[in-house]
């Protein structure tokens, strides 16, 4: 079949969620932009007593058609109050390289209705900030 190069077209695909109003997409109300591993961190939702799970996504990083350090992160979490969650941080390295990921909160049943994501920055140490340029 002959392909028309002439017709321009695109499909936008939109997630079940888009299309299932009982279940409202949760939001992040306050994360931190620095988590140190091994430790716990607060994030404040307002949807905190109906989240299910909370996920770290590393954004891809392909070259050569290869993309090696895309992964997603799974974390445990504990109910603090109403518009808070207490999340565990990745132990080390091994399960999540340090660097930049994206955090998500997620409702639904299997956590099928995700927030949308805020980025925040997984680190080893406790560092001090840069100095200010003049």
């Amino acid at each position: 079949m002959p392909v028309n190069l002439s017709t321009r077209t695109y499909q936008i695909f939109k997630p079940p969620y888009f299309y299932n109003s009982a279940i409202a997409r949760p939001t992040i109300s306050n994360a931190p932009a620095v988590v140190y591993y091994n430790q716990g961190f607060n994030v404040s939702t307002p949807d905190a007593a109906n989240v299910t799970a909370v996920r770290l996504i590393r954004p891809g990083s392909a070259t050569h058609s290869f993309d090696q350090d895309q992964r997603l992160i799974e974390l445990s979490f504990t109910v603090k109050d109403a518009t808070t969650i207490r999340v565990a941080a990745p132990a080390h390295g091994n399960i999540a390289p340090p660097g930049y990921y994206m955090l998500f909160v997620a409702v639904g049943p299997n956590g099928s209705v995700p927030s949308e994501g805020r980025f925040l920055r997984l680190s080893y140490y406790q560092q001090a900030p840069p100095p200010q340029q003049p």
